[in-house]
């Protein structure tokens, strides 16, 4: 787009009027840069709003990865932009709701915001952290003294292992007697005195 550096200002307000929200640095360079202005044409434009209070502005750090800082520039709400109508005598309309624009503030409020509660669940994390590991010290001084955990659940594995030993071997020994009585394992259980689910 070719403007006249006169004009440039007038443009640049005009663009962020009509900006569902603020507008950065580069997209205004983008816009109203040309080979006829000289190169900084644009941001002395923006200097001269600025300073003239026309327009707001603020920087960004950390915005994105490519570009860890952005200006960015909007117009202050205030009544003189707001339409305001005299009171008519003639019958009301119902009124529109109107969206309420997102400004920088906004957003930096809902941040802030979001940052206390997400502080808020950090610090009950950490009593919850401190809680569970008062528990385990409780639990461990309630074993007998001298009793290594570690060394009483192996022995128990240890002889878990050797009941299904033996147990495998009594299986298959009521399994080669009941094919040799022509019967079923289940009816050789109650001839050993055993329980069928056992």
């Amino acid at each position: 787009m070719l403007a006249s550096s006169s004009d440039l200002p007038k443009l640049i307000v005009a663009r962020l009027r009509t900006a569902e929200g603020p507008v950065s640095l580069n997209e205004l360079k983008k816009a109203f840069a040309s080979a006829d202005e000289p190169e900084d044409a644009v941001a002395n434009a923006i200097n001269k709003l600025l300073s003239d209070g026309e327009i707001k502005h603020r920087n960004i750090t950390g915005a994105t990865e490519s570009s860890p800082d952005v200006d960015i520039y909007w117009i202050p709400i205030t009544c003189e932009h707001a339409s305001i109508q005299p009171p008519s005598h003639s019958t009301p309309r119902k009124s529109q709701p109107t969206a309420t624009p997102r400004t920088p503030e906004v957003d930096i409020v809902q941040q802030a915001a979001y940052k206390e509660t997400l502080k808020t669940d950090v610090a009950n994390l950490r009593q919850r952290i401190a809680e569970l590991t008062e528990e385990g010290r409780s639990l461990e001084s309630a074993l007998r003294p001298g009793v290594d955990v570690e060394e009483m659940l192996n022995s128990h594995i240890k002889l878990l292992h050797e009941y299904n030993e033996i147990k495998d071997v009594g299986q298959m020994l009521i399994g080669k007697c009941a094919e040799q009585n022509g019967t079923t394992t289940r009816s050789m259980y109650g001839e050993f005195g055993l329980d069928p689910d056992d």
